[in-house]
């Protein structure tokens, strides 16, 4: 079921694309970000979504259950190893009891929904550039005392690799001029103000394969650099 929307996303966001003109900004700030002037922006890093799927011949998407784990894995450590702006600072998930880690996990799958409509619809919808609602709820917002934290930061990336049958049956296709899609990666970061769940800044990061280590910090380093330069004076 989740491919099946992550493919309706896909293909979304390409036809919304072309209706924009192909606009490319990738980065959202609402007009209600706050700039920490004399303090830190202090952003819980959420635990990531990441999937890495396999593209078949006949166009069904099997994910990768162990690439999966590992780039989760390689995600989240990736990001504390970044240099991060002085009035930035990221604060690791606490552990929780297991009606708390539930409620995350609840928020970090509405989040999936949210985070998607966002980007996809802000792009052709220019008056919410600035001012968009968009929201989870306070659902999290005893985080924000477990934690010390003001933000939540959300990420979401994507890889589809095509399998050899697939690249031959494009590789086919070719010679009678039919073009057959093949793997497309994509990722969305969101911060999000834990108290209230408003989106306040959300981006849509460039990603390539996430299994090699190389690329997973030049996306985590990515999705940083695009919030600081974004919001952070």
């Amino acid at each position: 079921m989740k491919n099946k929307l992550l493919l309706k996303f896909i293909l979304s966001t390409l036809f919304l694309l072309i209706l924009s003109g192909c606009k490319t900004t990738n980065s959202y700030t609402h007009v209600n970000a706050e700039k920490p002037s004399n303090g830190t922006a202090k952003i819980l890093v959420m635990p990531v979504e990441v999937e890495i799927n396999t593209l078949t011949a006949s166009g069904d998407l099997e994910l990768e259950v162990d690439l999966t784990e590992q780039a989760k894995s390689d995600v989240t450590e990736s990001m504390f190893r970044q240099n991060v702006a002085e009035n930035l600072q990221l604060i690791a998930m606490p552990e929780l009891s297991s009606a708390h880690e539930e409620l995350v996990n609840q928020h970090i799958a509405l989040y999936d929904s949210v985070g998607y409509a966002a980007m996809t619809f802000t792009k052709v919808a220019q008056h919410k550039a600035k001012s968009f609602d968009y929201s989870l709820g306070n659902g999290l917002a005893f985080l924000k005392e477990y934690t010390d934290a003001d933000l939540a930061l959300f990420v979401n990336a994507y890889n589809t690799n095509s399998s050899g049958g697939r690249i031959a049956a494009a590789a086919f296709a070719a010679m009678w001029g039919v073009a057959i899609p093949m793997g497309v990666d994509f990722a969305i970061a969101s911060v999000v103000d834990l108290e209230s769940g408003d989106i306040l800044w959300f981006s849509q990061p460039q990603v390539s394969s996430l299994q090699n280590i190389k690329n997973v910090d030049k996306f985590t380093q990515r999705v940083l650099e695009n919030y600081e330069q974004s919001v952070l004076p």
